[in-house]
């Protein structure tokens, strides 16, 4: 499932939604999260086992006003989680 909203919390939010029309129980808003691909602003991520963000780390350069993304520093960075019981 993809979502274009513009913030990540109303992409879950939407995400839910979508996924049924009466409303979901914690479980299986969990699940519908853990698949959803996010379209943010700052680019696409999914979440991790650990429900952490797994997303690109762009390198930028600013030029008067304008900001561009020169390259992709980190493909699918994703926090290792140590330590947490859902990974």
């Amino acid at each position: 499932m993809r979502c274009r909203a513009t913030t990540p919390a109303s992409c879950w939010r939407s995400v839910s939604l979508r996924s049924r029309a009466v409303p979901v129980p914690g479980k299986e808003l969990v699940a519908a999260l853990e698949t959803a691909r996010i379209d943010s602003p700052r680019g696409a991520f999914t979440l991790s086992k650990a429900h952490n963000p797994i997303h690109d780390i762009y390198l930028r350069k600013v030029v008067g006003t304008e900001n561009r993304v020169v390259a992709v520093a980190h493909q699918a960075l994703a926090d290792p989680a140590r330590g947490c019981k859902l990974a």
